[in-house]
């Protein structure tokens, strides 16, 4: 939580200043903020309005498939959201609006995040550190003088040297500042008797904590998330508000949050601290969940566990459910400032009355199709497989290629991470990273190495110097008898892979799946002329089973369509679980199920079921 010096020039400050000026400065009471100001406004303007359109490149249907309704009402919500980043809220905080209008304006339109983030960001411009930079930046333009401003470093040097005194006091010229006072209470190596002295001393109490953190904190929330007792008596002593913004945590939701993460020899400090906020009206929200857990108080996410929140009681006597209560902002849609940005919104969106009409059919599309297919994923299937016994490939196999599939690849990405965990590695990665390839391999050099760490070294030098490195490294006591097809990266050409033609890989697949995988096309077209063989069969995740993956998520875009064409040349013979893809792709994209047909008549799903499971990230 240390400052570091900031050496701000002139134009710098200059420029944070015009920023601020922006800023429209709101009240520290911010629960009095919840009064509308505005109730209707005719004349809504919001600063730098971007025009945006929508284009309609499809063809005329009657009923749009589950792809165009997907792609098409992201690509519309990704205009709308691209719109309401770019308005300038604090102009309808000039216009009259009250800060809990717009708050709630945000987080409907942008999401809570965004909102909460906003309403800091307002408080903020409190801040004891955004009043000076203020006031510098004015100085500054009535002289043209190339001065510096310098942020003290906090905390300042001369408040450790004086805390190891035991009489605390002020030197003429030296000024305490509200992030010093936040630093002390932030570490755990100073004693709350220390703050105490240096609080008697600072009467700026309520001033919100500068730019160290994210949140918009006072020390009182500071004090009582630290469960700092005697430090919050001090504060309240000297007539410290408490946090009670009602879309932001509250002082009592701080200590609790503070209290979820804390040992259980801390549990006195806090149960303290709650106790005696409370006593000052001090309010929290919770949010449960089905097990008693404490998950959620005012957006700010933590665990306090039906256990713990039992043993607390048990030894404490402190019961939450007694705690008081506060009211949350609660968002109403017929607020007239979300129905004026609404409407402005549909007039800014250019659309075409057909793409309209498509887009207004979406959602009971989606909602059948998703009550029609709900496919379990990855983690589900590895629990139920973990549970009959230890995971086993077969067994995935066999339950579901398509988890196969995602399983290998996810075993893939875990061996690229794990690999740095060994100290031999690391060295080597470190060598590799500064010095290059034949530093890299000359540093292993009479070096023993185990065929687990041969292997990941190689395909983490791959990752990193990429394709071209790949003839080397296979001369190199790097060098693998056999590939795994899934983690060799994008690039590799005929003559480096011939070679390895005729080979199949640990999964029995062939090139075949490399090239699929990568959509090489130009690679595939050679791998076919040269007779690479198909699949050996050890997983059913053959050529055509990942070329209709493809096909399925991308909705037939180039090169899928080229790509399935080349599998096809070898006449496979259809499985279940072709059939099955076929059948998904049919329901998703009926006119793209025609398509493929009529390219290859053999590709029919025959009434197959839909995929059981389904570990890709796209719908």
């Amino acid at each position: 939580m240390r400052h570091k010096p900031i050496v701000i020039v002139l134009i710098t400050v200059t420029a944070m200043w015009l920023a601020w000026q922006k800023l429209l400065p709101i009240e520290q009471q911010t629960h009095e903020t919840s009064t509308p100001r505005v109730t209707s406004s005719t004349s809504l303007t919001v600063d730098k309005e971007p025009v945006l359109s929508l284009s309609d490149a499809s063809t005329s249907l009657a009923k749009p498939s589950i792809h165009q309704c997907t792609n098409e009402l992201a690509q519309y919500e990704n205009q709308r959201l691209r719109y309401f980043t770019t308005l300038n809220y604090q102009a309808l905080l000039r216009q009259g609006y009250s800060l809990d209008q717009v708050t709630l304006a945000i987080a409907h339109f942008l999401g809570p995040s965004h909102a909460t983030t906003w309403r800091y960001q307002q408080l903020k411009a409190n801040t004891q550190m955004a009043q000076r930079i203020a006031t510098a930046s004015q100085q500054f333009s009535e002289n043209t003088a190339t001065e510096l401003l310098v942020q003290p470093h906090s905390p300042q040097p001369w408040l450790l040297e004086k805390l190891a005194h035991p009489s605390f006091s002020l030197a003429p010229g030296q000024q305490l500042y509200v992030d010093d006072i936040a630093w002390l209470i932030s570490n755990i190596d100073i004693l709350d008797a220390q703050i105490v002295t240096v609080i008697k001393h600072f009467d700026d109490i309520n001033l919100v904590v500068s730019q160290d953190y994210a949140d918009a904190l006072r020390l009182i929330d500071l004090a009582a998330r630290a469960g700092r007792i005697e430090v919050v008596k001090a504060l309240l002593n000297k007539g410290a508000a408490l946090s009670d913004d009602n879309y932001l945590p509250s002082t009592l939701e701080w200590a609790i949050w503070g209290l979820s993460n804390a040992p259980q020899s801390r549990w006195p400090d806090y149960v303290e601290v709650i106790e005696l906020l409370t006593s000052q009206g001090a309010r929290a929200a919770f949010i449960y969940n089905e097990k008693g857990d404490i998950i959620e108080a005012q957006g700010r996410r933590f665990k306090l566990t039906a256990e713990r929140i039992q043993q607390i009681y048990t030894h404490h006597q402190l019961d939450f459910d007694s705690l008081w209560q506060r009211d949350a902002l609660h968002l109403d849609l017929a607020q007239p400032l979300i129905q004026q940005l609404q409407q402005r919104a549909d007039q800014q969106l250019v659309i075409s009355q057909q793409l309209k009409s498509r887009l207004s059919q979406c959602p009971s599309l989606l909602r059948e199709f998703r009550t029609d297919w709900q496919p379990l994923g990855l983690a589900h299937a590895l629990a139920q497989v973990s549970y009959e016994g230890d995971v086993d490939l077969a067994t995935l196999n066999a339950r579901s290629v398509q988890l196969y599939e995602c399983y290998t690849r996810n075993q893939a990405r875990n061996a690229e991470r794990t690999v740095h965990h060994s100290q031999a590695a690391k060295a080597y990665l470190k060598v590799l990273r500064r010095e290059g390839l034949e530093a890299a391999l000359a540093s292993l050099y009479q070096q023993p190495l185990t065929e687990a760490l041969r292997r990941d070294l190689f395909y983490a030098s791959l990752s990193r110097v990429g394709a071209q490195s790949f003839t080397r490294l296979q001369s190199s006591q790097l060098g693998q008898s056999q590939l795994d097809y899934v983690r060799l990266p994008a690039g590799l050409t005929l003559p480096q892979l011939r070679e390895y033609l005729p080979r199949f890989d640990s999964h029995g697949h062939s090139l075949l799946y490399y090239a699929i995988s990568h959509y090489d096309t130009e690679l595939l077209t050679q791998l076919v002329a040269a007779g690479v063989p198909y699949h050996q069969g050890i997983t059913a995740m053959d050529p055509l089973a990942l070329s209709l993956q493809g096909i399925e998520l991308f909705a037939g875009q180039a090169p899928s369509l080229q790509v399935l064409d080349e599998v096809m040349t070898y006449q496979p013979s259809l499985t279940p679980w072709h059939r099955s893809m076929l059948a998904l792709i049919a329901r998703k994209n009926p006119a793209l199920y025609q398509q493929l047909h009529t390219r290859h008549p053999q590709l029919r799903h025959q009434d197959a079921p839909l995929p059981e499971y389904d570990c890709s990230s796209q719908f």
